[in-house]
């Protein structure tokens, strides 16, 4: 073999490995940049997602006083019943019968624990919201009435100690959805008002239709959709019951949701922001 031929052959050996090590030297400055760039994503993502979080605790906190202002209400108007002789004096008859058409209340009525009951007479309240079990605290609950939904607000009368009627106050759902409805996120987000079994109590427009098909729960549309964060349902239930606040994303109906879960201390309520992502 001519020196020449050895020569040649190791430039070409150089040559190849002075090559390969400049694409070694490429690729592993394309790994770091690539890298750093997600890395600086995650920390932006982050910290949007930190300051949605923010915006959604503002959010919850004027649903929260917004919905302690019509419970508290009802609760004065049946602490003024008691002061005034009682669940079967006329003076009683006379509050709930001007009270509504206030805070939104369309009718009134004092329920006996017979499940006998006294009203106003000019104010149709529907059999529905009299069927609910006697209550020695106070209670929000959600019913669909003629295909009209209605939020009812059980609250306990006392007479020298003891709960002797219950003051239930109908609230016609799309009248109170000034509570929940805000322009939450420049109007991209929705909320929803929900007790500890995940049962709604008002919601936005925009998350009608999904919560019609599981009875109105919020619970059973979560068990329906596919959480895409490292959530369950049984976290959310959970966090619920446990009065915790939990945030999570999901998707249903083809489009993934942020969801911002936090407790409201008024009735065991809780207060969901959602966002699409």
């Amino acid at each position: 073999m001519s020196n020449r031929y050895r020569n040649n052959k190791t430039l070409i050996d150089d040559a190849f490995i002075y090559i390969c090590g400049l694409l070694f030297v490429a690729l592993l400055a394309v790994y770091f940049i690539r890298g750093f760039s997600q890395d600086v994503e995650d920390k932006r993502t982050a910290q949007e997602y930190g300051k949605m979080s923010e915006i959604a605790d503002m959010y919850a906190s004027n649903i929260e006083d917004e919905f302690n202002v019509l419970v508290s209400f009802v609760r004065a108007t049946a602490s003024q019943i008691s002061e005034v002789g009682g669940a079967r004096s006329p003076r009683a008859l006379e509050l709930i019968k001007n009270t509504p058409n206030k805070k939104d209340i369309v009718g009134m009525s004092i329920v006996f624990p017979n499940k006998t009951y006294i009203t106003a007479e000019q104010i149709d309240i529907p059999k529905p919201a009299m069927s609910v079990q006697f209550c020695s605290e106070t209670v929000v609950l959600h019913r669909l009435i003629d295909n009209r939904e209605y939020m009812v607000i059980i609250v306990p009368i006392y007479e020298h100690g003891i709960v002797t009627a219950n003051l239930r106050a109908l609230i016609l759902g799309n009248r109170a959805k000034y509570i929940v409805t805000q322009k939450i996120f420049k109007g991209m987000g929705d909320s929803i008002l929900i007790d500890t079994n995940g049962q709604c109590l008002l919601h936005t427009h925009a998350k009608d239709m999904i919560l019609s098909r599981y009875n109105e729960n919020f619970f059973e549309m979560l068990k329906h959709s596919s959480f895409t964060s490292n959530t369950t349902v049984d976290d959310v239930i959970n966090a619920v019951r446990e009065e915790k606040e939990i945030s999570f994303s999901f998707t249903a109906d083809g489009e993934e949701r942020l969801a911002f879960l936090r407790h409201v201390p008024v009735e065991d309520t809780n207060v969901c922001i959602l966002v699409s992502a």
